[in-house]
């Protein structure tokens, strides 16, 4: 099967969301051959928030799967705001098939996207 070509859209780098006092040590990112699925989730975080308030809400994540939860990094590849600006994930770049930590036993060639907000039944889903 053929790639299919389309436009990228921007990405936001990690290094625009996560500061030195927040970043921890984490070892080399792992990498696999390609991407076979693409799992959506969502941050089951609140909805209601200011699109500039989206790199604070993924740098507080980040912080809290590096920290409390003791994981190496951030799991999702990548994060979404309401507004619709995609917002580097996992270490590893954006242009490479980075292993995620996103869902159990199949992050092997997938992706992982969270959604920033809670979308969950009986939720309204909020505009930009």
């Amino acid at each position: 099967m053929a790639a299919h070509r389309a436009a990228r859209p921007p990405v936001v780098p990690r290094s625009a969301w996560l500061d030195r006092a927040t970043r921890r040590t984490q070892p080399p990112p792992r990498h696999d051959d390609r991407v076979a699925a693409v799992f959506l989730h969502h941050t089951d975080s609140p909805n209601g928030y200011a699109c500039t308030d989206a790199p604070r809400i993924v740098r507080h994540l980040y912080a809290g799967r590096t920290g409390a939860r003791a994981w190496d990094d951030i799991g999702y590849n990548f994060l979404a705001d309401r507004c619709g600006t995609i917002h580097e994930g996992r270490a590893g770049g954006v242009d490479r098939p980075v292993t995620g930590a996103h869902a159990q036993g199949f992050n092997h060639r997938s992706a992982g996207i969270a959604a920033l907000g809670t979308f969950t039944a009986g939720v309204p889903v909020p505009g930009p």
